[in-house]
């Protein structure tokens, strides 16, 4: 497939529309890639073809959905930035709380939201706190309820303390509420510089005076200081 088929300014409007996600909010060689590794792997000709393609078959749909929205975690994906987390930040908001409020800001199939709410159960807390799982793709939202994950079953009394939020994190929105601690991980590194930005305001917004942030190893928050956010290490912030 050649460079202009692919950023062809019409057809990549197209294929927005046909997979209901904000195509211009992710980095464009991302966006590129899924759609020429789509293009081989359904075999069709053109990136009119694969739009196609997309409106008529709803497995290709979820398949490139999911590969644009990097719906791909696992229960405590980098357990040791988890373990220092866990044992070096959090108790700053967990010791001696009644309760902790939590926000998984891209959950994907659930995973990170469990894995928030199997760290609360350490520090005893998860029967008196409440995990918000968003992402924007409604089909592993529906997974995440079947509190199925990986092929192992979430117990039924964890799966009661999450509640799913529908919500495109582009778009600058975030569920009601203040929060103790939230999680975002792998989300920014696939937007755009104004979308990644959006996003952390978004983020900072959401915290409780004396909350955390965590997001990937490899991520940060530009200019944190402006959101009221003070570095803990590379990838942790606390709301000043």
């Amino acid at each position: 497939m050649t460079g202009p088929a692919v950023h062809a300014t019409a057809p990549a409007r197209g294929l927005a529309d046909a997979l209901g996600l904000p195509l211009s909010a992710y980095r464009r060689d991302h966006v590129r890639d899924c759609v020429q590794r789509a293009v081989a792997r359904e075999q069709v000709g053109d990136l009119n073809a694969l739009v196609a393609l997309v409106d008529s078959d709803p497995i290709v749909r979820l398949r490139l959905r999911r590969a644009i929205a990097v719906s791909t975690t696992g229960l405590f994906r980098d357990p040791t930035q988890l373990r220092w987390f866990d044992s070096a930040v959090m108790p700053s908001v967990t010791a001696g709380a009644k309760s902790v409020r939590v926000w998984s800001a891209g959950c994907a199939g659930g995973e990170e939201a469990f894995t928030l709410a199997m760290m609360l159960e350490w520090h005893g807390l998860l029967l008196r706190s409440e995990v918000v799982g968003s992402d924007i793709l409604e089909e592993s939202l529906a997974e995440a309820q079947s509190g199925v994950v990986g092929g192992a079953r979430i117990p039924a009394g964890m799966r009661q303390t999450v509640a799913w939020d529908l919500r495109d994190l582009t778009s600058g929105t975030r569920p009601e509420g203040m929060f103790d601690i939230v999680l975002c991980r792998n989300v920014m590194t696939f937007l755009t510089p104004p979308a990644a930005e959006l996003v952390g305001r978004s983020l900072a917004e959401s915290l409780q005076p004396g909350g955390l942030l965590l997001v990937a190893r490899e991520e940060r928050i530009e200019d944190p200081e402006s959101l009221g956010l003070v570095p803990i290490s590379g990838s942790a912030y606390r709301r000043a």
